[in-house]
């Protein structure tokens, strides 16, 4: 298995020290890869606040009679300069999408927990802040701030060379194992909307799930459980009943054979046992 460490930045400046230092030289669309790193950067603020009209078209122009406008959940919206960006850090598989919100996966969590106390301390940024201020007026050259960064980074490279990160959030989710990815043999494990492969969100990206929302089930009022999900993982084909045809409007047993491609969404079609009718 190979394990991509994942470093966020502020902004590309300090994103291309971190980079420098780590190995990792190759530079990507919107980020650097390289040694075992991949290395990101924000811009800024990738999300903001939705204006007042998202809640309202009337707020479009509101009045000092409309105030205060206290919505019943505050929404967000990605910036159309940094959406790319957004993006690019979903799919490292840190981060990832929930509703109108960006949160942190479990191997975010994990990643967070494993950081040195030193670059999760306020009193860094704070210093960082008061020397950036410095090079702004003047009293302190940019060559010698960054070189300030590059050298914390190198002795913390060295320090945490070889330490192992006690958590199977970095390799494995801890979700229930479904079965083995089709694709590329990973375990497919359940989540809130989909069964999917834990290598999903891999360099390049798996890309193999089971929504649970799809429209082939859907359509024929059924569920995609555990145990359907399993057989098909299984054995690529799942007997299901009392399938549902709109076309008849009758209830019928069938077989779900899975038809992966390996586009986007996994298809199904149906095959019927010629002994037996529809019920």
């Amino acid at each position: 298995m190979i394990l991509i460490q994942l470093v966020i930045t502020e902004k590309p400046s300090v994103a291309r020290a971190i980079a420098q230092v780590l190995g990792a030289s190759d530079k990507r669309d919107g980020y650097f890869e390289g040694n075992g790193w991949l290395v990101g950067w924000c811009v800024g603020h990738l999300v903001e606040l939705a204006p007042a009209d998202a809640y309202d078209p009337r707020y479009s122009k509101w009045t000092y009679a409309d105030l205060p406008i206290v919505p019943g959940e505050w929404q967000y919206r990605v910036l159309p300069d940094t959406r790319k960006q957004y993006n690019i850090l979903v799919r490292s598989g840190y981060a990832a999408r929930e509703g109108r919100h960006l949160v942190p996966t479990e191997k975010g969590l994990a990643l967070a927990w494993a950081m040195p106390d030193q670059l999760k301390s306020a009193k860094l940024t704070a210093e960082w802040e008061e020397r950036l201020g410095a090079v702004e007026r003047g009293e302190l050259a940019p060559e010698e701030f960054m070189a300030g960064i590059v050298e914390m980074l190198r002795g913390l490279v060295r320090s945490y060379a070889n330490v192992s990160v006690a958590s199977s959030a970095l390799s494995r989710s801890g979700r229930t194992v479904m079965g083995k990815c089709p694709r590329c043999g990973k375990d497919v494990v359940e989540g809130k909307k989909s069964f999917f492969c834990e290598g999903y969100y891999d360099t390049p990206p798996c890309g193999f799930a089971l929504w649970k929302n799809n429209r082939f089930f859907a359509s024929k009022r059924k569920e995609l459980t555990r145990k359907i999900t399993a057989a098909l993982l299984r054995d690529g084909r799942a007997h299901v009943t009392n399938l549902f045809s709109e076309r008849k409007g009758v209830f019928y047993d069938a077989t779900v054979v899975m038809v992966d491609d390996g586009g986007k969404y996994v298809r199904f079609e149906l095959e019927f046992d010629k002994r037996k009718g529809a019920k």
